[in-house]
């Protein structure tokens, strides 16, 4: 998740250290909370730099979540408190405070109105269903999120370590926090839940670490919702590479448009790829069968390497391929124009690629993001647009807007600045 270069998996580390030294100074309040709550409020401020200030949303809903089950007793002194939230200000003021103090409180205006924008609204068209964060965690974090359940739904205690379990308490209310949040969020994008892969790790490590020690039993619903879940994403790796491999036999039955225009491109594979699936699928059964056989500690290790080199080497063999098809095309049109004195944009789709691999410079003109200028305004240097081929019509209105060609599922459009 982290080799995926967006913002998020730094911003989930930074929260859940201000989450875990929280969680250290309510429980050390007799000892040294004073440390721990510097160390918590650094990590906070931090990861309200990294993102804003959902992160100490999280934090907070979370401390929040946890007083209310200690039945609002006092956890932390007045000073411990102020230290912390001291610390939080003083590390989001470094960029926060400065560009109010120097540019005013646009930024910040902007920065709210559209932070409440993606929770009233599914802003870019990222509407889903109500349940769509649960089926991402538990699909995406297979197959510990099978065991992080049993940690959920049981309570098991490690007598021998109080600590940890005090933890537990924070990592549950923490997984419900997040689930519930972004569940509420109108706006739902695959990695808003990601923050519940910490908590959800924890707890299937707590139920893991029982089942090495023999406290545990893996019951038959466990070792076959394992296996059912395990074949199903088997067969999706085993298929995607010979979906690409005999991509004429299927196009006729694909009524996607764009799906069709993309997979019209000649990328080239090997043609066993499709291994990688199947070598998931022995390895699932195989765990499986340890499972049943009270092998626990082979069974999790063979679990964890296999999924670590199946994902591993589908990432470097097949999505590099899906890549191609997906947004091969744009991605070498952006390329194309680095360098150039031009304006470069998306219509129709929601995209970062083109900053990015366009290498766009310092604007200078303060109209460069605004899509109407570029498509009517008295543009001053020759402005790009790139369409996917099923919404051509939206540039149809233009008529000084020339069309440049069109790749796989992308259409390439050009506007000439006035003289």
């Amino acid at each position: 998740y982290f080799k995926s270069g967006i913002i998020d998996p730094v911003f989930n580390l930074f929260i859940f250290l201000g989450i875990f030294y929280l969680a250290e100074t309510v429980r050390l309040r007799d000892e040294k909370p004073l440390k721990m709550a510097i160390l918590s409020g650094l990590f906070t401020g931090l990861a309200v730099l990294t993102k804003g200030p959902v992160g100490l949303l999280l934090v907070l809903l979370s401390f929040l979540v946890y007083w209310a089950f200690q039945k609002f007793k006092k956890v932390a002194s007045i000073k411990t408190v102020l230290l912390y939230a001291l610390m939080v200000f003083l590390v989001s003021f470094f960029w926060f405070g400065f560009e109010l103090i120097k540019n005013g409180p646009w930024f910040l205006v902007e920065f709210i109105e559209y932070q409440i924008a993606l929770f009233s609204q599914p802003v870019a068209g990222h509407k889903q269903p109500i349940y769509y964060h649960f089926v991402v965690v538990f699909f995406g974090c297979f197959p510990l999120s099978v065991f992080a359940i049993k940690s959920l739904i049981r309570k098991m205690h490690l007598t021998e370590m109080p600590a940890a379990n005090n933890f537990k308490q924070w990592m549950t209310i923490l997984f419900w926090v997040v689930m519930i949040l972004f569940t509420i969020v109108t706006t739902k994008i695959v990695h808003y839940s990601s923050m519940a892969y910490f908590p959800f790790s924890f707890l299937a490590a707590w139920y893991l670490y029982q089942l090495v020690r023999k406290k545990e039993k893996v019951s038959s619903l466990t070792s076959i919702t394992n296996l059912v879940v395990g074949i199903i994403i088997s067969l999706i790796l085993i298929a995607l590479p010979l979906v690409i491999e005999y991509k004429e036999v299927l196009v006729p039955y694909i009524k996607d448009k764009f799906a069709v225009a993309s997979l019209s491109l000649d990328v080239h594979i090997q043609g066993w790829e499709f291994m990688i699936g199947l070598l998931y699928l022995v390895s699932v059964i195989t765990f499986f069968l340890l499972f049943k056989r009270g092998k626990n500690l082979k069974a999790l290790v063979l679990a964890s390497f296999s999924t670590a080199i199946v994902l591993m080497g589908f990432q470097v063999f097949v999505v590099d391929k899906i890549a191609q098809y997906s947004q091969g095309p744009a991605i070498e049109f952006y390329e194309s124009k680095q360098g150039e004195d031009v304006y470069i944009t998306t219509i129709g789709f929601k995209s970062y690629a083109h900053l990015f691999y366009f290498r766009k410079p310092e604007p200078q003109n303060p109209e460069h993001a605004n899509d109407n200028w570029l498509l009517t305004g008295d543009i001053d240097k020759p402005a790009y647009f790139v369409v996917k081929i099923h919404k051509q019509n939206k540039l149809a209105p233009y008529k000084d807007i020339q069309k440049m060609g069109e790749k796989g599922g992308f259409a390439f459009y050009k506007r000439e600045a006035k003289q």
